[in-house]
């Protein structure tokens, strides 16, 4: 690819609960200049939610600078009885053989 092409990456977000719940979804696409750990966010956070269901599923597509690396975070809450739960995920954009992919790393609060 040319130097500051412009590619798309694609996030697909599915969260399953046990039991009928309000969950919601906080997708960021976070972006960081190559070879720092510092990201910040490139694009408006992505909600959405669902209420009474066991399942949320969520499309993105963005727009990407192959000059940066790129981080997509997604928190999911689940609220059942009043009481919530949220799981934060990360999922790093890396240029492997093959093609761009991303690889998920899980911090659970």
């Amino acid at each position: 690819m040319l130097l500051g092409q412009t590619v798309s990456a694609d996030a697909y977000v599915r969260a399953v609960c046990a039991a009928p719940s309000k969950i919601v979804s906080k997708v960021t696409l976070e972006s960081a200049e190559p070879g720092t750990s510092t990201y910040s966010q490139a694009y408006r956070p992505i909600k959405k939610t669902v209420y009474n269901s066991t399942t949320l599923t969520q499309e993105i597509q963005y727009g990407i600078d192959e000059d940066l690396d790129y981080r997509i975070k997604v928190e999911v809450t689940d609220t059942y009885n009043g009481i919530s739960t949220t799981v934060t995920t990360y999922h790093y954009l890396e240029d492997p053989p093959g093609g761009l992919a991303a690889y998920p790393q899980q911090d659970e609060q």
